[in-house]
């Protein structure tokens, strides 16, 4: 099934993950005596609880997909044609004019559910990504801001 890859319940383990994080940052005491960390813990706990939860949803929806995916495949597969990938198409051979009108009927119904299937997986992972880049840019910021600057105030 390498039309909607993934792994459901390791992307919601990391989700979980990244939200255990976000939740033990929030509880931690500030280093630095000024609000700049308080407030840059705080933005990146956000976006790390936001990043776990875009995972969990993600796991959701990849789950369905795969679970749709598996259901697309046996009515292909009933209606007598092959699923390559996404695409539905009818098998090579030699069939019967009744054979290859039903299958002809059939494919643009199935080839509709299977491209509104891969457009929901494909949003899904765009919404994904938009949220591990939003955790990433906080994550960047984090690490320039406990730089070598960030260690002078300590000392």
């Amino acid at each position: 099934m390498t039309a909607v890859p993934g792994d459901p319940a390791g992307c919601s383990q990391l989700g979980a993950e990244l939200r255990t994080l976000a939740a033990r940052l929030q509880d931690r005491e500030p280093t630095l005596p000024d609000g700049r960390e308080r407030h840059l813990v705080r933005v990146l706990a956000l976006r790390l609880d936001r990043a776990g939860e875009a995972c969990q949803r993600f796991a959701q929806d990849l789950a369905a997909a795969q679970q749709e995916l598996r259901r697309l495949a046996l009515d292909v597969e009933a209606a007598g044609l092959v699923l390559d990938g996404l695409a539905v198409a009818e098998p090579w051979g030699v069939a019967s004019a009744e054979t290859a009108q039903r299958r002809r009927a059939s494919l643009p119904v199935l080839q509709r559910r299977s491209e509104r299937l891969g457009s929901s997986a494909a949003r899904a992972r765009g919404a994904l990504r938009r949220s591990l880049d939003e955790a990433t840019a906080a994550l960047r910021a984090a690490g320039a801001a406990s730089g070598p600057a960030a260690r002078r105030h300590d000392q």
